[in-house]
């Protein structure tokens, strides 16, 4: 009798994935930044058009950069950093994106919780 380690058993023959990696074209190269300093950048680019359109008001890029920032450094002071993990319970809101761009740029990591 013999086994196999099933994360070593193909479903496909090699012609089939091949015509599925074929079809799908190459994989995109990884970026290499995180997400708050890509924020930064389009905010540098554009810091009076639109970034946030919600139903309790709207922000330019910049004045998300400015929120955002205040809220990293006051994060920061408290203690956030690397490998803390902040709990975020908001009503979607322009604010939840200030609260989660504020995290990341202190050095933490957050978790959205729902109200309900």
């Amino acid at each position: 009798m013999s086994y196999t380690i099933t994360h070593k058993a193909s479903l496909l023959g090699k012609e089939e994935a091949a015509t599925i990696w074929n079809m799908n074209g190459p994989v995109p190269a990884s970026i290499q930044e995180c997400i708050h300093a890509l924020f930064e950048a389009r905010a540098a680019e554009n810091p009076d058009a639109p970034a946030v359109d919600a139903w309790d008001g709207r922000l330019t890029y910049s004045e998300l950069e400015q929120l955002s920032a205040r809220l990293a450094c006051d994060l920061s002071r408290s203690g956030v950093g690397p490998e803390i993990v902040v709990p975020l319970l908001f009503e979607k809101s322009m604010w939840t994106l200030v609260a989660m761009l504020g995290v990341l740029k202190a050095g933490g990591a957050f978790v959205p919780l729902d109200v309900n």
